[in-house]
């Protein structure tokens, strides 16, 4: 799998279908953020596509409304998401960080 992230944004984490599942994209979304919040950027948020909306609120990403990119010229629909704390029973809990932006803890990585 690879992802993407700068200036707050996660732009990509993909993951090939025979590692799905396996915390590939769990781990890759917690570069993402790491990366985010060293780089100093206010506030984390991402454009899923609507086939990946679960996985992100999976991991605490709320839905703040409807949204689009563009891939090669087509306008792919897409929902706006921002980090939010998961209860204390998820291993994966994205809290505020007092350096800068979001951070992504986890006791299994």
């Amino acid at each position: 799998g690879f992802g993407h992230a700068e200036n707050g944004e996660i732009h990509a984490v993909f993951v090939d279908p025979d590692w799905v599942g396996k915390g590939v994209g769990r781990r890759l979304l917690q570069r993402g953020i790491d990366g985010i919040s060293a780089e100093g950027a206010g506030q984390v948020f991402l454009k899923a596509t609507l086939n990946a909306v679960g996985f992100y609120r999976t991991f605490g990403f709320i839905e703040t409304g409807p949204t689009s990119f563009d891939c090669n010229g087509v306008d792919i629909p897409a929902i706006r998401m921002t980090p939010k704390a998961l209860p204390p029973n998820r291993d994966v809990v994205i809290t505020p960080s007092l350096v800068a932006g979001y951070s992504l803890l986890s006791n299994r990585l």
